[in-house]
């Protein structure tokens, strides 16, 4: 089963966008506090959107296909499947909001 694979995905996304920006921006800020910059602040801000819009789409995809195996009715005699289903849909949710609200920051803030 796909979804079985999928379980991790959206808490990885997380952890590595939230790292993976977090270094971004940082390297990038120090770049400029010792020298000319490395990027302008534009292509910072740019290249994190991309990111998170990649991130955002994987995320939303993982939700998609969690509600749709949660709502099928496959035999599922314990409802480990089920739950499996509904947990993974829940916490790749909770990652698209964490996304979403993460590129509302990313475009309305400054990066440094």
């Amino acid at each position: 089963m796909l979804l079985a694979r999928l379980r991790l995905v959206p808490l990885a996304l997380w952890a590595g966008h939230a790292s993976i920006a977090y270094g971004f921006v940082a390297v990038d800020c120090h770049v400029r506090a010792f020298g000319p910059p490395s990027l302008a602040p534009t292509g910072v801000r740019v290249a994190l959107i991309v990111f998170t819009l990649a991130a955002l789409a994987v995320s939303g995809l993982v939700a998609v296909l969690s509600v749709a195996a949660w709502r099928s009715r496959e035999e599922d005699a314990n409802g480990r499947r089920g739950f499996t289903a509904a947990f993974t849909g829940a916490i790749a949710a909770a990652s698209v909001v964490y996304l979403t609200w993460s590129l509302v920051l990313i475009a309305a803030a400054d990066v440094c």
